[in-house]
């Protein structure tokens, strides 16, 4: 299916990061107590698009933007809880239009489902999703007052081991070439919101990690109940919890000049930032999770975190 896509938007939006689970809406836990992993920034301005389907496993994209972008300011302190706590501040951009030119390439061995109008991926317990992205800002392509180009290339796959739970494997990694503004920046947020994923690194406290390369993986494998049913002994075989493990490693850093401000809660791991955990799923009817995770490498955040999950989101 072809599709030429167009709109104008004057949003407040919030600087992309890179792992898979990073997108949801942390409002809830702002409101409650100001907890929020997100850098906004104003942008306004249109697009067009073209988007199509090679195969039911290949769609391509190309998209130009026209955008003012402008930063933004903390305008409340409020808060229903943690009343003396205070919002990140939230950190400036570079100012200014950006004229960009992207294209994207993605391969995903979901299967697809005609709703209406509109061509969805459905859920699997085994698939691969290949990512490639680039992006192009300059002047010599059109009145510009940025000039980069940026790259990325992201794997997420999921397999089902027979008697041996599930597993998922997460790989990104992105490179870039010229000024690369702050909010293009590749970033690793902490996990500030209500639910920890299973594929996010969960001891970064309130720090986000940001430069222009980075490369990751994390992987989280789930037992379920196998470990114990396997067992074949008494009581043990009847626990009615899931045992999952996980763990990861990020490395994110500057080349060159960058004009990224530097600000305390935001940090750069020129040596490898490592983590490592397990979990227990299962836990009430809602099937909730609780993850057990330890930093292996020596930054600043935190060594130890206990999260809670859900595995029905």
């Amino acid at each position: 299916r072809r599709k030429i896509f167009f709109g104008y938007e004057k949003e407040v939006v919030k600087r992309p990061a890179l792992m898979p689970d990073s997108r949801e809406n942390a409002t809830l836990l702002s409101i409650s107590d100001k907890t929020d992993p997100n850098d906004y920034f104003l942008e306004e301005g249109f697009y067009f698009g073209y988007r199509t389907y090679l195969s039911p496993t290949i769609e391509i994209a190309t998209t130009y933007k026209d955008y003012l972008q402008s930063s933004l300011e903390n305008s409340t302190e409020f808060s229903l809880f943690r009343r003396s706590k205070k919002h990140r501040p939230n950190p400036a951009i570079n100012d200014g239009r950006l004229r960009s030119l992207s294209f994207v390439t993605v391969w995903d061995t979901r299967p697809l489902m005609k709703n209406k109008n509109h061509i969805i991926k459905l859920d699997a317990a085994i698939y691969t999703v290949v990512r490639a992205g680039f992006e192009y800002a300059g002047p010599d392509f059109m009145k510009n007052d940025f000039h980069y180009k940026r790259y990325y290339l992201s794997l997420n796959h999921n397999q089902r081991l027979s008697g041996f739970g599930q597993s998922r494997i997460y790989v990104v990694g992105g490179l870039s070439d010229g000024d690369l503004p702050p909010q293009r920046n590749f970033m690793f947020d902490h996990s500030g919101y209500i639910f920890s994923r299973p594929i996010s690194f969960k001891t970064m406290g309130e720090y986000n990690f940001e430069g222009n390369r980075a490369g990751a993986v994390y992987i989280h494998h789930d037992f379920g109940r196998n470990l114990f049913e396997s067992s074949r002994i008494p009581i043990i075989k009847d626990i009615p919890f899931a045992i999952g493990i996980h763990g990861g490693a990020f490395w994110i850093s500057n080349k060159g000049d960058n004009n990224s401000e530097v600000i305390s809660y935001h940090k750069v791991a020129d040596k490898a930032y490592f983590e490592i955990g397990f979990s227990i799923g299962r836990i009430t009817p809602f099937r909730y999770r609780l993850y057990f995770t330890w930093q292996l490498s020596d930054y600043a955040t935190e060594k130890f975190a206990i999260t809670l999950g859900s595995d029905l989101f």
